[in-house]
């Protein structure tokens, strides 16, 4: 189309030159016309569609949006901005993370909240249209409040409701994390992949999990990329709660894998004494090793073992007697 109005213009031009030249009965007054009118739309008719951000435009023809797409860089657009022109829309991926807050499991009445990721990019390929939906539906801002508000309404009802699936606690809930993933991925891009048999299904799913997807919403206009759910984490008293029993657990295993290491080191020290240093007093060594390496107490020997060997057996363990 914008060839074709560009022709137009062009001949339109030659026509006043030859007029012209056909008045004045001088030629060269008649190219200096036609190269003067013809010269200055074509200037006119040079824009720009902006490549940094990433942009598109949406080709105009009298003002009215077309269902086609101008790519980046430098365009002619015949008339501009009467006859043709181009409306700029950023195609750069947007990301959005937020919280959904306030969900409480049925059994526990336990406040949760969730924080989603979530990235899209405006337009769909091979959809030219799809970027006027995406103005349509306000752009940026407006479409991220769109699915802000279909996760968020999901979300509580896959907390708050009795549904199949749906944890009834909140130490289900923080197992739930993959299952929520793909209840909301099938939420927000349904209108898609409920065609698409279980394996495509599952495997969309997956690809818009790791930030893979390629997933359009004709609705919004969009190609949704990635959706994740991170940690789900309990509120008020029960996250102290579960704070201090996660601190706990630490303070536990630490302490089991310092007893596992000094046995290891006391059943080192008994078979490298030939057994003349009995396992009790082996592990007292060890215990005492832990002193010596934290700057708490001196270096030691072990009665009627190398030094060398004492060195090699400690060493083993990060430390040195």
């Amino acid at each position: 189309m914008r060839g074709f109005i560009l022709i137009v213009l062009g001949f339109l031009s030659a026509v006043i030159g030859l007029l012209m030249g056909l008045w004045t009965e001088n030629h060269l007054i008649g190219v200096a016309t036609f190269v003067a009118i013809f010269g200055g739309i074509l200037a006119h008719a040079l824009q720009y569609v902006p490549a940094e951000p990433p942009h598109k435009g949406i080709l105009t023809l009298l003002g009215e949006r077309r269902e086609a797409t101008i790519n980046e860089g430098w365009r002619l657009f015949p008339g501009y901005p009467f006859l043709t022109g181009f409306i700029p829309v950023k195609v750069e991926a947007v990301i959005d993370e937020f919280t959904v807050q306030k969900l409480r499991t049925p059994d526990d009445n336990t406040e949760l909240e969730a924080p989603i990721g979530i990235t899209f990019t405006p337009g769909i390929e091979g959809d030219p249209a799809s970027l006027i939906t995406y103005k349509n539906k306000g752009g940026e801002e407006k479409v991220k409040q769109t699915i802000r508000r279909m996760i968020d309404e999901r979300t509580r009802i896959w907390a708050n409701t009795d549904e199949p699936g749906s944890p009834r606690t909140w130490k289900e809930a923080i197992k739930a994390q993959a299952d929520v993933v793909a209840i909301l991925i099938t939420k927000v891009a349904n209108e898609t992949l409920a065609a698409a048999g279980t394996r495509d299904r599952e495997e969309q799913i997956d690809r818009i999990s790791r930030a893979n997807g390629v997933q359009p919403i004709p609705s919004l206009g969009i190609t949704l990329n990635r959706l994740n759910v991170g940690e789900i984490t309990p509120k008020g008293e029960v996250a102290k709660v579960a704070e201090q029993k996660a601190r706990e657990d630490l303070e536990r295993d630490a302490e089991v894998r310092e007893l596992e290491t000094h046995t290891q080191m006391a059943q080192a020290i008994v078979q490298a004494s030939g057994n003349s240093v009995s396992f009790q007093e082996a592990l007292e060594f060890a215990v005492k090793w832990k002193a010596v390496r934290e700057g708490k107490a001196q270096a030691f020997v072990i009665p009627g073992l190398n030094p060398e060997v004492i060195t090699a057996i400690l060493g083993r363990f990060g430390g040195r007697s």
